[in-house]
């Protein structure tokens, strides 16, 4: 019981220390701002390295990044621009 114990309390570590860095960036460079989004794209590509296990927060990054942009290129198709956009 007391190795489960210690290894939940490791795991809220690390998730504390997670939520710290995305905090961290937001701060940096401004939440939203294209810093932020290359810095978040950094610490995917380090995680994804070191086969690191992905938290929420990054997915849910990534979750937003496909939908915008499948978003914007919709958008520019609509606007007939569909001829400098690559599918």
């Amino acid at each position: 019981m007391r190795e489960l114990i210690d290894e939940l309390k490791k795991l809220e570590e690390e998730l504390d220390a997670d939520s710290q860095e995305v905090a961290d960036l937001g701060k940096k460079y401004g939440f939203g701002s294209i810093a932020w989004q290359q810095g978040m794209l950094d610490r995917l590509k380090r995680k994804l390295q070191n086969k690191e296990q992905l938290t929420g927060v990054d997915r849910s990054f990534i979750e937003a990044q496909v939908m915008h942009n499948k978003s914007l290129r919709d958008e520019l198709k609509a606007m007939g621009a569909d001829g400098i956009i690559y599918n």
